[in-house]
């Protein structure tokens, strides 16, 4: 379960979604299947940003790229040929009427800085993709 403060772009099962493609994308081999039974048993807490770096074995600033890539993905549902997920996000956000040159960079730099909060929750990119500076 994911607990967000305010609505968000994607609804909560699309938040799962990303999640569970996080793990089974960027977790090897049997890990894998240890990652999503984690995941869904703890489902009644919301999911910290701690368990998922300590559950890959990930730096906190490559979960944040990959969680990014995922929600872009997720976002736009396909990208243009030859674009980068990132790449997508951009796309889909300045549809949404979000402002700002290097969006992109600014959504990864907000997302690192959520990833210095020791117990940050995974309420990361909602918050950042509500900014309209």
């Amino acid at each position: 379960m994911i607990n967000f403060d305010q609505d968000t772009p994607l609804d909560s099962f699309e938040w799962e979604y990303i999640l569970f493609e996080f793990f089974k994308r960027y977790s090897i081999g049997f890990i894998k299947m240890e990652l999503l039974m984690f995941f869904y048993r703890n489902q009644s807490d919301p999911v910290k940003l701690t368990d998922i770096v300590n559950h890959t074995g990930y730096r906190p600033e490559e979960v944040a790229v990959n969680i990014s890539k995922l929600v872009g993905e997720r976002l736009l549902g396909s990208r243009p040929v030859g674009a980068a997920p990132e790449e997508a996000l951009f796309y889909r956000l300045e549809a949404r009427d979000f402002s700002g040159r290097n969006l992109v960079h600014q959504i990864l730099e907000r997302i690192a800085l959520k990833f210095n909060e020791r117990e940050g929750r995974l309420k990361i990119i909602y918050a950042i993709l509500k900014a309209q500076d």
